[in-house]
């Protein structure tokens, strides 16, 4: 029987193991071998992140509110993606630090990375063996965390119906300038952009601009990521999507190794980002407050988006900031209520 200590410790000490160059660099170079887009530098940024978290004192700051009183341990089934590295490695975390067995649906994008963690938490301690299964069916789950695209949610709903659902659909992240920043926030709202590839859920899709901003100001800044192109992968979605683009006769800017594209729309395709102008801050706040739905982090520096996150900063989220603004831990310590 793990008890709600001895989980803490065994997650710091994998944390220890993660800050090891070596070893995830070993790491990385397997998983580019089963995904061209896990490349070494977003394998790194991935695990990164998540040793930040597996610290003793963030864990149980965390958990601790949420173990409160003796549960039930039940069976939580998890539907995981793939678009980034160890994407799936929250819900692993939450279902098991709240004590609960884990049945794992893996996405065929990434179905290396988080089996092999979980070998190093077994070989820490062999008594995690028994609390995870890596499954392609999760008839047993007696509750459900599924993520996936807009259209699947309509059949994880039909499909789990009878069971607890958390359920979380797609979304994109969006950046509001006011003209005011500086070449290194530029340069840093880069990072946000292209992290990844852009292909997660707080990846910058979209940048909102106020009345008569002059793009290339962020154009210039954000040159160093040109490099993009030297990964075939993203090389043919650029190509691809300006080829579309001048096929239908559409107005873009190219600057070479991504297209701006004014747009209405929130989540753009990979290599494309969308623009939109702006009158008044006040107006857009409620514009994307009627979106929120849409969106998953707000970038700005701008004093009338108080909870947006910082340039550069929306890939290091910490342990709180739940995807779909959906508290997984809440919904764990409610399904024996």
């Amino acid at each position: 029987m793990l008890t709600f200590e001895q989980r803490i410790e065994d997650f710091s000490k994998l944390g220890d193991l993660l800050i090891d160059d070596g070893y995830v660099s070993s790491l990385a170079g397997e998983a580019q071998m089963r995904n061209g887009w896990f490349t070494p530098e977003n394998v790194h940024l991935a695990v990164r992140n998540i040793s930040t978290w597996l610290k003793k004192e963030a864990l149980s700051a965390w958990i601790r509110p949420y173990v409160a009183t003796p549960q039930r341990k039940m069976i939580v089934g998890t539907v995981m993606a793939g678009n980034i590295p160890l994407v799936g490695f929250h819900d692993l975390l939450a279902v098991l630090l709240s004590g609960h067995t884990l049945h794992a649906k893996l996405s065929h994008q990434d179905n290396f990375l988080l089996p092999r963690l979980f070998g190093e938490l077994c070989r820490i301690n062999p008594a995690w063996e028994s609390e995870v299964v890596f499954t392609e069916q999760l008839k047993q789950a007696e509750a459900v965390i599924a993520t996936g695209s807009n259209n699947s949610a309509r059949y994880f709903e039909y499909y789990f119906k009878d069971r607890p659902l958390l359920l979380r659909k797609n979304r994109s992240s969006v950046a509001v300038l006011n003209g005011m920043e500086s070449p290194e926030s530029l340069l840093q709202l880069g990072h946000d952009l292209f992290s990844y590839f852009g292909l997660g859920c707080r990846n910058v899709s979209k940048i909102y601009m106020p009345e008569g901003y002059d793009l290339n100001t962020v154009i210039k800044n954000i040159l160093p990521f040109g490099k993009l192109l030297d990964h075939h992968k993203y090389a043919n979605c650029y190509t691809y999507q300006r080829a579309v683009l001048l096929v239908d006769q559409q107005t873009f800017t190219d600057n070479g190794f991504c297209v701006f594209q004014d747009s209405k729309q929130i989540s753009s395709p990979v290599s494309v980002i969308f623009t939109e102008t702006y009158k008044h801050p006040d107006s857009l706040r409620e514009t994307l407050e009627s979106r929120k739905e849409e969106i998953q982090c707000v970038v700005s520096a701008m004093k009338e988006f108080p909870s947006a996150v910082e340039f550069g900063k929306t890939q290091s989220p910490g342990l709180t900031d739940y995807a779909d603004d959906m508290n997984t831990l809440e919904f764990l310590s409610k399904l024996n209520g």
